[in-house]
């Protein structure tokens, strides 16, 4: 089961805590010395490059698994989401029914229809899938009602006529419909492009073990040089960060001198963490953002433990 999906069907952009002017970098030298300061500087993501659309047949019968997966994405403050992940277990290409339904086992032990409405406009990329590739369908059911909670277990897919279980996943809220997202195609890692200026640039990153709920996690990114040529930091390069439902983008505060081949720069970070955020296991991710593409790029786990 992944713990990434690039499927942003509600993307947010939240407040870092830290507000008022950062101070002068500590340190523009290797590993070791003291990390450059945060800079408190939110700036908006370069725009991804445009994919080309892929349309082939659609999947049948023979193409759908026994059963489907799940992962959980997080969602908003008020919402939880999901992604129902169909594989391709056929012999050839094919594209999932955009209009997919769901159901569910009531208390009763009843199956019935999963009252559901679509979100957003349909993803711009049809979800093709290759023999094995697995395709993922956004699904939110929201807290935001004031009503008593309602739980949805024993969730199905209907796929082309077919009756797919998805075991394990259970849908928790207030709101008694439930949001589905488009087909989203294969998560498949993109190869950092030879023109972009951090491609050669490796991010390391070092965290706590652990950070209350509520609290604003302090961390370190080391910034390597692994190619033979120095590196100018011109213009200083925006960064995402993202952890449970928070993803923010701020500018790097970057030193002086730029970076020589095989050197290194130690930055400060910080990222708030949400006081809602349930105790558990989250992936700490962080990489530079460029108009081409995402280059330098690190993670690193961490325990969300309950406020003090």
């Amino acid at each position: 089961m992944r713990t990434r999906h690039s499927a942003a069907l509600l993307a947010v952009v939240l407040a870092a805590a830290c507000t008022g002017p950062s101070p002068a970098p500590e340190s523009d030298t290797a590993t070791g010395s003291a990390p450059v300061t945060w800079l408190d500087a939110p700036t908006p993501t370069p725009g991804p490059v445009a994919q080309s659309p892929t349309q082939v047949r659609p999947c049948g019968a023979s193409d759908l698994p026994a059963t489907a997966t799940y992962a959980r994405t997080g969602g908003v403050s008020q919402s939880d989401s999901d992604v129902i992940e169909l594989r391709n277990a056929g012999a050839s290409a094919c594209t999932p029914d955009a209009d997919a339904r769901l159901e569910y086992t009531d208390e009763g032990g009843q199956v019935r229809a999963l009252p559901t409405d679509r979100t957003g406009p349909p993803t711009r990329t049809p979800a093709t899938i290759a023999p094995g590739e697995t395709a993922t369908l956004p699904v939110i059911i929201s807290h935001a009602c004031d009503a008593a909670p309602l739980s949805y277990q024993g969730i199905v897919l209907i796929e082309a006529g077919t009756r797919i279980p998805v075991p394990g996943l259970r849908l928790t809220g207030t709101c008694p419909t439930v949001h589905l997202g488009a087909w989203q195609p294969p998560q498949r890692p993109d190869p950092i492009p030879a023109h972009l200026a951090y491609g050669g640039v490796q991010a390391l990153v070092d965290a706590p073990v652990s950070v209350r709920a509520g609290a604003v996690l302090d961390y370190t990114v080391t910034l390597t040089n692994l190619g033979s040529a120095s590196l100018s930091f011109e213009p200083c390069p925006v960064y995402q960060e993202s952890l449970y439902k928070v993803s923010v983008s701020y500018r790097l505060n970057c030193p002086s001198g730029g970076l020589a081949a095989g050197g290194s720069v130690r930055f400060a970070m910080r990222i708030p963490v949400p006081d809602y955020a349930p105790a558990g296991r989250y992936l700490l991710d962080w990489t530079i953002v460029e108009a081409g593409g995402t280059s330098a790029t690190g993670s690193a786990p961490i325990d969300v433990v309950p406020p003090a």
